[in-house]
């Protein structure tokens, strides 16, 4: 019956969503072995200073940091209840990723059930449940998990076409500000918007509609920009613009070929491929189409490539996957693929959480492409980059408390972010940290330290830096096979 159908496969998604959630065994992004998750790392450290924050009810504090941190505030805000109530990071991050997973694909199986069919909207959840990419984002604690979220749902009212219901005006402006106060990347997605809009010829040529969404943008942002934007707008751009610029991975085909092996892998990269191809032929599902094509572009062009950061792309995927299968007239040809997509989806799940497989070879050129911050396909181990590697080190280097008695400057390696993940450690520990910025707060307080460990990533701010602590009784003692996130040397001074 196709009830029973529906619910069984909704429950079998939930308990796959799950049990991916949980099961870390292919991608142990909390584990110490892991050195590239600076990003997370500083999102732990805000979400533990602003829950900090609301537990001792200092919320003039927490204001402050939610308006000045350099990421957009929903996600942070989204969290916190969460982890006021969990002190677990497992089961935190389980919750609120399954929760953001829920919703997600819920607006998934929206869009596509106004575009097509539940059927069809109902398959596309499926496919998408076992992206890897999907699985993997959905245990970590990124941004791009929550902005996926609020893209679909934005997308999934454009096609529900209710502009001309209040209620549904005001769904619309909220989703849009919250995904406005997601992160800053969503204006690229502003063009995918009205894209979407309109495909519907009623939205722009009906005055009264027209304006009712002109509206919902122009109050969307204006409360983004109170919120938020305002007291960031005069850094935010640049920052993204330099952020772009670094050169991390300057491949063009990068993320075709990150798709290909491992976002959503070599079977289902090579359906959408030619779904892709055949919708464009056959002039259907253009705005879909293009919508991809736009965003990837947009990203390709950027030096600093990260899997992560086209995560939402990966929405538009299933999506065609699904409406080209579900254009077949050929009842048992549609059924027999869709049963054989099913069981590959699978059986790649299995082999890729349980027996580590990988579609890619490590002689392979993809291979020498993830050596970069953001999702890594492995671990690249040529320097000391663990965190008990690097507790070890430092320890015989310096002395058991070497913590207490030394400064790190601009040095972003895991000994430096990964505590604040690890719960044991983040209790037990604390570290001095400076960036470039806050050398001028470590100058006048040089004398707390007998070690200085600091970067040479800006060769002049170095050098000015170096000068002063030979000034003051500070010595050059060696250089330290460190790994660092910018791969800029890293060096140690001791006080004489």
């Amino acid at each position: 019956k196709p009830i029973l159908f529906r619910l069984l496969l909704a429950c079998f998604l939930t308990i796959v969503t799950f049990i991916t959630l949980r099961h870390n065994q292919f991608y142990l992004y909390l584990n110490e072995d892991v050195a590239c998750i600076i990003d997370m790392s500083m999102s732990f450290v805000t979400e533990y200073d602003l829950v900090k924050d609301i537990t001792n009810r200092n919320l003039g504090n927490a204001k402050v940091l939610l308006q000045t941190y350099w990421k957009p505030p929903i996600f942070f805000i989204f969290s916190a209840p969460l982890l006021l109530l969990i002190n677990n990071i497992d089961i935190f991050l389980s919750i609120l990723n399954l929760l953001l997973c829920f919703i997600t694909l819920l607006s998934v199986y929206g869009i596509l059930k106004n575009i097509h069919s539940k059927d069809a909207g109902i398959f596309a959840c499926f496919i998408l449940s076992f992206c890897p990419l999907f699985f993997v984002m959905h245990r970590t604690f990124f941004i791009e998990t929550i902005l996926t979220t609020f893209i679909c749902i934005v997308l999934y009212i454009i096609i529900k076409n209710k502009f001309d219901n209040i209620y549904w005006n005001i769904l619309f402006t909220l989703s849009l500000t919250i995904a406005l106060l997601t992160k800053e990347q969503i204006f690229i997605y502003y063009p995918i918007f009205i894209l979407f809009i309109i495909v519907n010829k009623e939205n722009y040529t009906n005055i009264k509609r027209l304006l009712s969404i002109l509206l919902s943008f122009l109050v969307s942002y204006f409360f983004a920009y109170i919120l938020w934007y305002k007291y960031n707008a005069p850094n935010i751009f640049t920052h993204l613009l330099n952020f772009a610029n670094e050169n991390i991975n300057n491949d063009y085909l990068y993320y075709l070929k990150s798709l290909y092996y491992f976002d959503l892998t070599p079977i289902i990269f090579i359906l959408f491929i030619i779904s892709l191809i055949y919708f464009i032929f056959k002039r259907k599902y253009f705005y879909i189409s293009i919508s991809f094509l736009f965003i990837l572009f947009i990203f390709s062009l950027s030096e600093n490539k990260v899997s992560r950061h086209i995560f939402p792309l990966i929405i538009f995927c299933p999506i065609l996957i699904s409406l080209f299968l579900f254009q077949i007239k050929n009842i048992f040809v549609k059924k027999s693929l869709i049963f054989l997509i099913s069981f590959f989806l699978f059986f790649q799940f299995l082999a890729i959480n349980f027996f580590n497989f990988k579609f890619f070879s490590e002689n392979s050129l993809f291979y020498g492409y993830n050596y970069f911050k953001g999702i890594t396909y492995y671990n690249y181990k040529s320097k000391i980059q663990t965190y008990k590697q690097q507790i070890e080190y430092l320890k015989n280097l310096l002395g058991n408390n070497f913590e207490k008695e030394t400064a790190f400057v601009h040095f972003f390696p895991p000994i430096a972010y990964n505590f604040l993940i690890l719960q044991q450690d983040r209790n037990n520990r604390t570290f001095d940290i400076f960036t470039y910025e806050d050398i001028i707060y470590l100058r006048k307080n040089i004398d707390l330290y007998k070690n200085i460990v600091i970067s040479s990533n800006n060769q002049k701010i170095y050098d000015e830096f170096k000068y002063f602590l030979l000034q003051n009784n500070f010595q050059l003692v060696s250089t330290l096979n460190i790994f660092n996130h910018d791969q800029a040397e890293i060096f140690l001074y001791k006080r004489r």
